[in-house]
This record gives C-alpha cells, structure tokens and sequence, in this order.
C-alpha cells in the first residue's frame, strides 16, 4: 500500500473518532438541538469521504474492504454540494451505525504490513 494511501486511511481514522467524540455521552435530541455538535460532526464525516474517495482513487481495491465505501465519498458531496438536504437525523445514524464498523475496517487496513497489501509497492 502506498504511503499516501495510508496518509488517507489515518485521515480517515482520525475524522471518525472525532466525529465519534462529538456525540460521545449524548442523546439524539441533544444532538439534533445542538447546531454546533452538528457542524462538527458534518465537518468530520466531510474530511472522511473525501480522505476515503483519495483512497479509493489511489486503490480503488479497497472499496470491497470499507464498507458503504461509495455511500460515504457521496455524502461528501451532498455534504458539500446540497448541503439543505442534509438532516441532523440522517448524520446520527451515519455516526452511530456505520462509524463504528467503518473505524474497525481502517484500523485493520492500517494494521496490515506494507507488503501484504501491495506487493512490490515501494511506499511512494
């Protein structure tokens, strides 16, 4: 695997625990009444599918190891592009029930050696 491949995967990882953080030990009313724990976790889940379409376009092999791969780069978009069709409800349950197992696949992607992933690749 590439090491800018892996720069993308940690990216990912790191927008995942702190959109995870936001809404740590918070309900979903608290949630959807407060605009700036939303703001963040958009920012978050933002910063995740972009990082994840960079992964994708450097090993588009890897779609078949995160899931909802394709779901999440075009969240980024409707995120970035119809931003008014965005509910803090939908946002919710991305964090609560795709983030956990999306955390789980990167982390194991960020586990595996270099040469097990793409042999040959020289990391650049």
């Amino acid at each position: 695997m590439r090491r800018k491949c892996r720069k993308f995967l940690f990216d990912m990882q790191q927008a995942a625990e702190q959109a995870a953080e936001h809404v740590a030990g918070r309900s979903r009313a608290e949630y959807v009444e407060n605009r700036m724990m939303q703001d963040a976790v958009a920012r978050q889940l933002g910063i995740l599918g972009e990082a994840l379409n960079q992964v994708l376009k450097l090993d588009s092999s890897l779609s078949g190891k995160i899931s909802h791969a394709r779901r999440l780069v075009r969240l980024r978009h409707v995120l970035i592009h119809a931003y008014d069709t965005v509910s803090a409800e939908s946002l919710w349950r991305i964090v609560r029930t795709d983030l956990p197992l999306l955390r789980q696949e990167v982390e194991a992607l960020l586990a595996t050696p270099e040469e097990e992933t793409e042999p040959g690749d020289t990391g650049g």
